[in-house]
């Protein structure tokens, strides 16, 4: 009887692996890195993208951490990179293994040679900026040094192959089987890939799948997850028919016309607005060329991301650019490369309010330190590089040092002039992104700032003052024309948050009881709560007529959806009668004017208490803006002008609280803390 072809192909392995074993070199760490020695199949170059070589694997460091030492193959990969002289690799393992001690138990990954990239570190400066930026998922990394056949071949970094993994982009599997709704909506991987036309046929893996879109803008797009041979035809019709639709509803959008939702419901707008804000800050002239996007079941968005493919960015690319303008101070959008017209499609979306806003707002919750820790990022990294780098750049390796390689814009004659370049690219780039997504929209300015502790009367265009009286077992809101407004149940404290680009926010807690306006039910008595409270925002009135142009409908903001939009209605059918009626009906008893009412005075009883704060190293300074790291909810923040002048108040939530403000010299009141501080 014939041995069987996998008993002859297991067999000959084995002998292969024995005989490497028995004659292979010293397998030392060369740096401070981790050294992996590669050995092929009889010494084989690797010189196809589809084919790959067996090989055994060893490695050496002296954190023997996720070191792998098995069988595994190895072939080319890339685009560009695959036509540079150090050559980038793929890395399939014998079984599923957390290579390097990265998060991902898989046994794909990927070896960037960064040759274009001579801090070798442009890669991995983008990784971070994913990983600030909290996208859904961004790559982990590892720098090695990497031997291959017993010759070095250079500084590489180990980084995960995009593809689906609880630990990578996290979607749901779909099997063959999958052929209708809900299994066959997801998940997808998707990449918008300006080389899609280009994929080439393999054998071991089968044919890369792609399709146009066909919904207005013809975007190649690679199905990336599932594979081609688990993919069948009805998932391609859905997946290529779900893109489409998508890209009519960008191309069919008019602005001021279109509701906003029909964006939404296939493109989920943070991810989007994180993708943008990263896309900037790396300046990549190929990100719009290469876009991934994922799609999961029962979720009709695409949700944008992860990073990929960045050795030409940050001013590393002089197809565009040139030493007089290296894109650093303007935007990546004038001069990136374009898929077919990708560029048209992400620029109609950059052009929607919404969108613009969500930038804006997520730009808000990242920028705060950001800055210095990518600076340390470039720094910590150059150190960790250094003897590795000097191998890599020796004159028996990669002496490229001086001399343009691909697309450089400018060669640098040493390591330490190369990380300086990208190090100031970096801090200018910062800075001109932050001033560039503020100017995307308008700051709403706050229709009303209340001076911190004063009291104030509320007085509605009726005529009717607002109160607060005891009802049952607590207290109620109230109005009356005829109530003595000095008494102390109709003093309302007025504490404003305001958010960058985001609406002023507004709660009411009454003086006398010592409890906060909470709307809890439509079309019902309003009550005052000791700790629960309804956050406000304000719309200017339509029907102060004669009177002075200062009144303002209160509107909740408060979640759920049923208790949103609701205002104050002071009804005139009933003297005491205040209710939470809907404000898309503006009328004339629900808008009202804050009259001051004297110094507020803290009562001995008072149940709410600010938290005590230490604000040394919490209060951080940028250009126009003043933020408040990691505070505590409920504290009152107050910022006077050197001439003693009130210039904004808030009250923290929890999260960083940033106030917009002109340049100039403030002291910021946090309970008994004060701290100078400079606005830029």
């Amino acid at each position: 009887m014939k041995p069987s072809r996998l008993f002859v192909f297991c067999l000959s392995f084995f002998v292969f692996f024995l005989t490497i074993l028995g004659v292979k070199a010293a397998v030392n760490q060369l740096t401070n890195l981790p050294s992996l020695y590669i050995t092929t199949k009889n010494n084989q170059s690797i010189t196809s993208k589809e084919y790959y070589v067996e090989a055994v694997l060893e490695m050496t460091a002296t954190d023997t951490t996720g070191l792998y030492n098995d069988t595994a193959q190895i072939k080319g990969r890339g685009n560009s990179s695959w036509g540079m002289a150090k050559k980038p690799y793929r890395l399939k393992l014998r079984d599923d293994f957390h290579f390097m001690g990265m998060p991902a138990k898989d046994n794909a990954w990927v070896l960037l040679a960064n040759h274009a990239d001579k801090t070798l570190m442009r890669n991995a400066l983008a990784f971070e900026i994913g990983k600030a930026c909290q996208m859904y998922y961004t790559p982990a990394y590892r720098y090695l040094d990497v031997v291959l056949n017993g010759k070095y071949i250079g500084n590489y970094m180990a980084t995960d192959q995009v593809e689906r993994n609880k630990n990578r982009v996290d979607l749901e599997k779909l099997t063959f089987e999958n052929t209708a709704l809900p299994d066959i909506s997801g998940g997808y991987l998707l990449e918008i890939d300006g080389f899609a036309n280009n994929e080439t046929d393999t054998t071991q893996e089968g044919n890369p799948i792609w399709f146009t879109g066909w919904g207005g803008y013809s975007s190649k797009v690679t199905v990336k997850y599932p594979d081609n041979d688990d993919m069948n035809h009805f998932q391609m019709d859905y997946i290529s028919a779900h893109y489409s639709a998508f890209e009519s509803a960008v191309k069919n959008f008019v602005v001021g016309v279109t509701d906003t939702s029909k964006l939404t419901k296939y493109l989920d707008l943070k991810s989007f607005a994180r993708w943008y804000i990263a896309f900037e800050l790396t300046a990549n002239p190929d990100g719009i060329w290469s876009i991934y996007v994922k799609k999961n079941r029962n979720d009709d968005k695409f949700y944008f991301g992860p990073l990929w493919d960045n050795d030409i960015s940050f001013g590393n690319c002089n197809r565009i650019y040139s030493v007089a303008n290296d894109g650093r101070n303007e935007s990546i959008m004038v001069k990136c490369f374009s898929n077919g017209s990708v560029r048209s499609m992400i620029e109609k979306i950059l052009s929607i309010p919404e969108v613009r806003r969500t930038i804006c707002i997520e730009w808000y919750d990242i920028y705060p330190g950001l800055e210095n820790k990518l600076l340390h990022v470039i720094d910590s990294l150059a150190t960790t590089l250094d003897a590795s780098q000097e191998r890599n750049f020796s004159n028996s390796v990669w002496p490229v040092l001086g001399t343009v390689v691909y697309n450089e814009l400018t060669p640098r004659y040493t390591y330490e002039a190369e990380v300086a370049f990208l190090r100031g690219y970096m801090d200018d780039r910062y800075d001109f992104v932050d001033q560039y997504i503020r100017s995307l929209v308008d700051d709403p300015k706050a229709l009303f700032t209340p001076e911190p502790d004063r009291y104030y009367l509320l007085q509605c265009l009726n005529g009717k003052y607002l109160y607060a009286e005891p009802y049952e077992d607590g207290y109620r809101l109230a109005a009356s024309t005829t109530f003595p407004a000095d008494s102390a149940s109709a003093r309302f404290e007025v504490v404003m948050t305001k958010k960058y680009f985001q609406e002023a926010v507004y709660y009411l807690r009454n003086e006398a009881y010592n409890g906060f306006v909470y709307i809890d039910s439509v079309g019902q008595f309003i009550p005052l709560d000791a700790e629960k409270k309804t956050m406000f925002t304000l719309y200017d009135s339509p029907n102060d007529g004669s009177k002075p142009d200062n009144y303002f409908g209160l509107v909740s903001a408060q979640t759920p959806p049923a208790l949103a939009n609701l205002g104050l209605d002071a009804n005139s059918s009933n003297s005491t009668n205040v209710v939470a009626w809907s404000t898309s009906n503006k009328k004339a008893q629900r808008e009202y004017r804050f009259i001051d009412a004297g110094k507020l005075i803290t009562a001995l009883n008072r149940t709410v208490k600010e938290p005590q704060v230490n604000l040394a190293g919490k209060v951080l300074s940028g250009q126009g803006v003043l933020t408040l790291q990691q505070v505590p909810a409920g504290l009152r923040i107050r910022v006077y002008g050197l001439d003693g002048r009130l210039a904004a108040t808030a009250m923290t939530d929890g999260y960083d609280t940033v106030l917009t403000l002109p340049a100039g010299v403030y002291i910021v009141v946090a309970g008994n803390e004060r701290v100078k501080v400079m606005v830029r």
